[in-house]
């Protein structure tokens, strides 16, 4: 048995997760999640769960952290990579008692995720400074988020280590409509690939599609608690028969290949695997600028300039990144890159692609 080990929340449907779920893909890799929930299904690596379901998060956390410790002495752990903010604080606290290697990593910007002053936030800023500084590594998924969490809570000993991708593997599945829906050549398809949380603000994106012509269409792959709400709104709209809610996929990548647009209007991120999935199929992403992840993908990491800009948007060769929720405005833009038959710049998807690939990103996490 190897004597490190990551340790997530859960293995639910959720970008973290699914970036656990690559980089620990070989037997002898130890996955332990504080609360069991598996959407994503991990073949070779062990995986444990330290409590069967959630209940009370502080409860929880106090019997996790007591089973979490017996589990490293009697395994000699010396190494723990966490990954999210409940794992991270089990993490550095257990390690004041074991005094194993706490390597913690941040998915998502603090200050979108905790945007508005409240008692929440007051409490995770308290365990980031108390906690989480104590972590012997930081590791981000942005230089944008290295730059925030160092700025807001004097981190130290971080580095970017970017999502991996497992490119041959999505391209070898994008054939398979395991969903059964089927295209039609007269519409234009949108695709919205998230949760349904509040933070992804999927209401914004049925604005933006009440402002375009009938024939534009959208699909949302994913589930979560705003469900409701959003086929609530798109009935409000007029616009929920040219909505189509497929819940969480497994694969994905058939709806990558097949539409032509990605839209996000998410306002916080880390580093959205489903815009690189977008970009590397050529479906010519439209995304919101929000605090991590957008700007420095479409950017190509911050080596390209953007070639056109307004008040409204910054279009890239990778895509067009909105900076102003103005949805009128940016459902002219829509259709503006139709007319003109804009699209993804090959050259540069390639590039971004290589950089990204899970062999490379894999071995960032060897430390």
């Amino acid at each position: 048995m190897s004597n490190k080990v990551i340790l997530i929340n859960s293995l639910c449907a959720g970008g973290a997760e699914r970036v656990v779920s690559q980089i620990c893909d070989k037997k002898g890799d130890t996955i332990i999640q504080i609360w069991d929930d598996k959407f994503y299904n991990i073949d070779e690596a062990k995986v444990l769960a330290l409590l069967d379901a959630k209940g009370v998060v502080f409860f929880d956390l106090f019997i996790a952290a007591y089973k979490l410790y017996l589990y490293i002495k009697r395994n000699n752990i010396k190494s723990i990579n966490s990954h999210l903010f409940w794992s991270n604080y089990l993490n550095v606290f257990i390690s004041i008692f074991t005094g194993h290697e706490s390597i913690c990593t941040h998915c998502v910007s603090f200050e979108s995720k905790f945007s508005r002053i409240n008692i929440t936030r007051f409490f995770h800023s308290i365990f980031m400074k108390v906690l989480v500084q104590r972590a012997s590594i930081h590791t981000y998924k942005s230089l944008d988020m290295m730059k925030e969490y160092e700025r807001n809570f004097k981190f130290k000993n971080g580095k970017v280590i970017y999502n991996p991708y497992n490119f041959e593997r999505c391209f070898s599945l994008s054939d398979d409509n395991i969903n059964n829906f089927y295209f039609r050549r007269d519409r234009i398809y949108l695709l919205c690939v998230g949760r349904f949380h509040k933070t992804k603000n999927q209401q914004a994106c049925l604005e933006i599609l009440a402002h375009l012509p009938v024939n534009y269409e959208i699909i949302f792959l994913g589930d979560g608690d705003t469900i409701l709400n959003v086929k609530s709104y798109a009935k409000n709209l007029g616009v929920d028969k040219r909505c189509f809610f497929l819940g969480n996929v497994r694969n994905p990548f058939y709806f990558y290949r097949n539409c032509k647009y990605y839209i996000s209007m998410s306002t916080s991120e880390g580093f959205p695997n489903s815009l690189i999935e977008a970009i590397s199929f050529g479906c010519y992403p439209f995304v919101y600028d929000c605090k991590t992840g957008p700007k420095e993908i479409l950017s190509s990491l911050y080596t390209k300039e953007a070639i056109y800009l307004n008040s409204c948007v910054e279009q890239y060769e990778l895509g067009t990144l909105i900076t102003r929720d103005e949805y009128y405005d940016i459902a002219k833009i829509i259709e503006k890159v139709n007319i003109n038959e804009i699209i993804v710049n090959n050259e540069c998807a390639k590039s971004l692609i290589s950089n990204l690939n899970s062999y490379t990103i894999k071995k960032c996490y060897d430390f």
